[in-house]
């Protein structure tokens, strides 16, 4: 019985050996077959510029990213020499503040003023962009000094540079501004930020009011090293400046601004030089063009500009049937009557230099009235907004619009583009015009900082050596977004896109590549005193 029993156990351990045996085998058969390369529907990520074309992505980034689709591989346009025009994208529903006018020395007409004051809080920034929002009155925020960081950054004197950051300030009408100037503090920041510094934006607003822009520019000469994408109707008051604080501005909106040596813009202006790419287009591409009715401001600047601009397109060849004065706050009525002297009048080319509602008060009183026989109706980039869409509807079809930079319908195109729309949409915030423009002059800021750190080093940023790299800035693109620019020199480079209002969307006309800008030097003309 004992020897059966142990005969048994024998057989069991047996049975049990080769069990785990079997088991083995068969789990090193499965591993193999899971691991070897074999067709199926499984979808890999792949990424950075060496990825294969036939690599599926899960996911990306950016506006019309593809989803589960094979990603082509991205085109790097390179930077376009002068000969190309801007375009403009295709916008959200979204209402925008008015636009602060353009300067009275360019084409086209210019915007009225903010009738409110901008906002004084804005939404938290995010995490790469340290942003601030502050009241006019003159502050001391405490940067961390070089016995308590262990950055290795060198420490500068410097008003506005600490071992950790670069303070700049903002200050601007439109809140817009601000938000295009943070994408661009995002986009630094994620990149390691300046000579191995963060940029940290200081808001100052100015309260709409010539004393609050002056409290303001007072402000930042206090604190911040420079001005960033600045844009207010009060820029004409430059004594503030004469603290010698670096003003790197969107546009200049008086001659005083222009031409004061601390001012540098990415869309420079100067007294008596026209843009008049637009009109030169619409000569040549609408039949019977162009005689001129024009709506004049009753105000200034934009009266002013809105003059230059008559003025500039009867140099080029354009004749001018009426030009009657007209007051921002001017009721329908008022419209209506104008719509009745335009039916009468024998004018191929209608524009308003009041801007967006006024142009779309003209457009509306036009419908009703049965105006017919204007080839061109012009507005400028002021138009370049979706509330134009959405409150002028059907009734501004077919209406001209231009700009000066490339459209968001080229992100596609234009790197940079993407990269701005990827930083907006971040902060939760909607792609807009002047947003692009404070982006750009952002991207120029950053140029000179750069440059001022490969020739001084990290503990040589100053404002005296900023404001000697702006006046070495030549040929400036903004990385594709504008045509070639002469910032130290101050010259406008005459580069314009020109959309057209089809099915409520704007759509580029002329030039017709994406991703180009027309620079043609006929576009600039130069009137006599």
């Amino acid at each position: 019985m004992g020897n059966t029993d142990l005969s048994m156990d024998r057989r069991q351990l047996a049975i049990t050996v080769v069990a785990v045996v079997v088991a083995l085998v068969l789990g090193a058969g499965v591993a193999i077959l899971a691991t070897s390369g074999g067709d199926d529907d499984t979808v890999r990520t792949a990424s950075g510029p060496g990825a294969s074309s036939s690599t599926t992505a899960t996911s990306s980034t950016g506006p019309g990213a593809a989803t589960t689709t094979t990603r082509p591989p991205i085109v790097t346009v390179p930077t376009r020499p002068p000969g190309t025009v801007v375009v403009v994208p295709e916008l959200t529903t979204t209402t925008r503040a008015k636009r602060p006018p353009r300067t009275s020395t360019t084409a086209p007409p210019t915007t009225a003023p903010p009738t409110t004051a901008p906002p004084t809080t804005v939404a938290p920034p995010t995490a790469a962009a340290e942003t601030t929002t502050t009241a006019p009155e003159p502050t001391t925020t405490p940067e961390p000094s070089s016995t308590t960081t262990s950055t290795t950054t060198p420490v500068t004197s410097e008003v506005g540079v600490s071992s950790r950051h670069i303070r700049l300030a903002v200050i601007a009408d439109d809140v817009d501004v601000l938000a295009g100037s943070r994408a661009w503090a995002d986009v630094v920041n994620r990149r390691g930020g300046i000579g191995g510094r963060k940029v940290r934006l200081d808001l100052v607003p100015t309260d709409g009011t010539a004393e609050g822009y002056a409290t303001a520019v007072t402000t930042a000469c206090s604190r911040d090293l420079a001005i960033v994408a600045s844009l207010s109707t009060f820029d004409g008051d430059t004594t503030p400046l004469d603290c010698g604080i670096p003003d790197i501005a969107i546009e200049t909106l008086s001659e005083g601004a222009a031409t004061h040596d601390s001012t540098y813009a990415a869309f420079p202006r100067r007294v008596g030089t026209v843009a008049v790419g637009p009109y030169r287009y619409l000569q040549s591409a609408v039949a019977g063009c162009c005689s001129q009715y024009v709506l004049v401001p009753d105000r200034e600047p934009e009266r002013a500009g809105t003059k230059a601009a008559i003025a500039a397109a009867a140099e080029i060849g354009f004749d001018t049937v009426a030009t009657p004065d007209v007051a921002f706050d001017a009721p329908e009525a008022d419209y209506d009557a104008l719509a009745q002297d335009l039916l009468a009048a024998d004018a191929s080319f209608a524009s308003s230099g009041l801007g967006l509602q006024s142009t779309v008060e003209l457009r509306g009183a036009a419908a009703r009235a049965g105006v017919t026989g204007i080839g061109a109706w012009y507005c400028d980039a002021r138009c370049y907004d979706p509330s134009f869409l959405t409150e002028g509807s059907a009734d501004v079809e077919e209406e001209y619009v231009a700009i000066e930079t490339v459209p968001f319908s080229d992100r596609r195109r234009v790197p940079a583009m993407r990269t701005y729309l990827s930083a907006t949409a971040r902060s939760g915030e909607t792609p807009d015009y002047d947003g692009l423009r404070a982006y750009v002059t952002g991207l120029l800021a950053q140029h000179a900082l750069e440059a001022v750190v490969d020739a001084h080093g990290k503990s040589g940023i100053t404002r005296t050596a900023l404001l000697e790299a702006l006046a070495s800035v030549r040929g400036f693109d903004a990385d594709g977004l504008i045509g070639a620019t002469d910032v130290g020199d101050r010259t406008p480079n005459g580069c314009t896109v020109v959309l057209q209002v089809r099915g409520n969307k704007f759509e580029r006309v002329d030039p017709t590549e994406r991703g180009s800008l027309d620079c043609d030097a006929e576009n600039l003309v130069e009137l006599e005193p």
